[in-house]
C-alpha cells in the first residue's frame, strides 16, 4: 500500500481544487484541513470529501473565491456572510477575527452564515488554543 506525507496529500488536494478554479491560497486551506482530518484519524471530514465538494462547485452550491464579510460588527461581535465560499475558508478568516479580537476585550462571539461544510469543528477551537484562548465551535 502507498504511503503518502501530509504535504503530498497536501500538494496534490490543492493542485485538485486549483484545477476547479479555486484560488491557490483557498486550495491550499482547504486541502491542508482535510489532510489534517485524516492525521488526526477523523477520515471522514478528510479527502474523501474532495468529490463532493468538487461536484457542489460543479453545482454552483460552493463559490471558490467567495469573498467573506462582515455584515457587522462590534468590539467582541460580528456576524459574517461567507457569500458560499469554502466553509473551511470562511470559518478561517472569521476565527482568526475572533482571536483578533478576543486578544483586545477577553472574549469575542462571531456568527457565520452562508457557507459550506466546514470540516472537523475541532481545527478551529484548536486556532484559539493555539493562541492560548478556549475555543467554542
Amino acid at each position: 500500500m502507498p504511503v503518502f506525507t501530509p504535504e503530498e496529500l497536501i500538494k496534490a488536494s490543492a493542485g485538485i481544487f486549483i484545477a476547479a478554479g479555486t484560488s491557490p491560497e483557498n486550495a491550499h486551506v482547504v486541502a491542508e484541513l482535510l489532510a489534517e482530518a485524516n492525521s488526526t484519524g477523523h477520515d471522514s471530514h478528510g479527502l474523501i470529501r474532495i468529490p463532493q465538494y468538487l461536484s457542489s462547485v460543479e453545482k454552483g452550491e460552493i463559490v471558490t473565491d467567495a469573498e467573506v464579510e462582515i455584515l457587522r460588527e462590534n468590539a467582541i461581535t460580528a456576524t459574517v456572510d461567507g457569500h458560499w465560499g469554502f466553509g473551511y475558508v470562511v470559518t478561517e478568516k472569521a476565527m482568526e477575527m475572533a482571536i483578533e479580537k478576543a486578544k483586545t476585550s477577553s472574549v469575542a462571539a462571531f456568527t457565520v452564515f452562508r457557507q459550506s461544510h466546514i470540516g472537523r469543528l475541532g481545527d478551529y477551537a484548536l486556532m484559539a488554543a493555539n493562541e492560548g484562548m478556549i475555543g467554542l465551535i
